[in-house]
């Protein structure tokens, strides 16, 4: 494909003004008029033949295997020359679906008789099958008349994937034993209420544990020795409804709780706790029961790999009934959700009302930063004041289910999606620390 450059439009309207000129002052001098015509036509023909053509050029494309949920890498274009002469800059565009940011063109310049690789960075904003539809290659002529248009289908698929890389980022942020609380036995001895072995009394030790009868019986001062708890239920349920779908900091709300829900679950796993898995919108879309053992980690990132974006409204009351039937023991529910205002939330506390009578509740939402920015303001027209004065109430009937579901025994989590994963960490420790399941 060849496409006229801004140059050659106005060298042809400058040769067509002065033969215009010249045909209006001197008609006498007509031939001139039409030797200018004949040169412009013969400059774009040598410009056209010293052009390099499509086939000087191979292009070969290199696809990363997978890119991670709001996190760039490159795709790698392999220029090698075929034959013929040779473009020296070529400026390269790719075509992407919506599930990739439109990447910026770029330039390089080719040596002869040499692979030049060009290096085009993908951002993922949404999970799923990213695109690479095809690919633009384009270089001026040598006169700067026309552009040469290479186009190179592509095809390629990208999957987008949660970014497991949080779990072992956000690992550094707990130095503490209570970090891995109950992953080693013997490191954890007589912490918990698990009872698991007899041991001498020594100075230091808890009276507490002394067990008087097994001493009478031995007579020998024994301590009862116990361990942490382990093999909990653990359960995220990411509500993947339409308010899930909405951007906060460059990607979907859902795609950071899956990130802070599978940051947790690791952790869950390490300290052999059963973890499970549930998706829902007006139904109930993936559900896992429980499972030990790291494979069970690999079966929740892959579930929530392939979780869809949805359009609909959520049915808590569908979903958490579904929940509480397919649990038959005491478990730990990590709700990911977001709600508007307390009049469309009363569903979702009532069901959460039932559920927290056998069950314990994580509630996590993310903070809506335009409330806050909003209220903060300072009002520079009436305008400003009145959308103050929204937030403000907005902001407020936020408050009222937070403290309606602290009543009700349920914890509750509001952060930003920097501090989402660590704070949901935070709780799981500080639940079963305090032995709540």
């Amino acid at each position: 494909m060849i496409r006229p450059t801004p140059r050659a439009i106005w060298v042809s309207l400058g040769i067509t003004a002065i033969v215009t000129l010249i045909v209006v002052i001197a008609p006498s001098f007509w031939m001139l008029s039409f030797i200018g015509v004949l040169a412009l036509i013969a400059l774009f023909l040598i410009d056209a033949l010293l052009t390099p053509l499509s086939s000087s050029v191979a292009v070969q494309v290199e696809l990363p295997p997978f890119l991670y949920i709001g996190s760039e890498d490159a795709m790698r274009i392999h220029l090698s020359h075929e034959k013929g002469m040779l473009p020296r800059k070529i400026s390269i565009l790719i075509d992407v679906n919506e599930l990739l940011s439109p990447v910026d063109e770029i330039q390089i310049e080719f040596f002869d008789d040499q692979v030049t690789t060009a290096n085009m960075l993908l951002h993922a904003r949404r999970r799923g099958k990213g695109r690479i539809d095809r690919l633009w290659l384009r270089w001026v002529s040598p006169c700067g008349l026309m552009h040469k248009i290479l186009t190179v289908d592509v095809d390629g698929v990208v999957r987008i994937i949660p970014d497991i890389r949080a779990a072992k980022k956000a690992a550094i942020e707990f130095s503490s034993r209570d970090a891995f609380f109950g992953v080693k036995l013997d490191k954890w001895r007589g912490e918990g209420s698990e009872f698991e072995a007899l041991r001498e009394f020594q100075a230091g030790f808890d009276p507490g544990t002394i067990d008087w009868k097994q001493s009478a019986r031995h007579r020998l001062l024994l301590s009862r020795d116990f361990r942490t708890e382990r093999n909990h239920q653990i359960v995220v349920a990411f509500d993947v409804g339409h308010l899930m779908g909405e951007p906060q900091d460059g990607i979907p709300k859902l795609d950071h709780a899956i990130n802070a829900g599978l940051l947790m679950g690791l952790l869950a796993v390490l300290s052999e706790d059963q973890l499970g898995l549930c998706a829902f919108d007006s139904q109930v879309r993936t559900f896992i029961k429980p499972m030990s053992g790291r494979n069970a980690f690999s079966q929740i990132q892959l579930a929530t790999a392939n979780l869809d974006y949805s359009l609909e409204e959520t049915n808590f009351t569908l979903a958490l009934s579904t929940l509480h039937t397919q649990l038959r023991r005491r478990s730990l529910i990590i709700l990911f959700t977001d709600f508007v205002d307390s009049v469309t939330a009363d569903l979702m506390i009532s069901s959460l009302e039932r559920l927290s009578k056998q069950h314990v509740i994580i509630f996590t939402t993310l903070s809506d930063p335009y409330l806050t920015q909003t209220i903060d303001k300072f009002p520079e027209e009436i305008g400003d004041v009145a959308r103050s004065v929204v937030a403000s109430g907005l902001n407020d009937e936020r408050r009222i289910v937070f403290d309606k579901l602290a009543r009700m025994g349920v914890h509750t989590i509001e952060t930003t999606p920097e501090a989402f994963g660590v704070s949901v960490l935070n709780k799981y420790l500080e639940i079963k620390s305090r032995e709540l399941i």
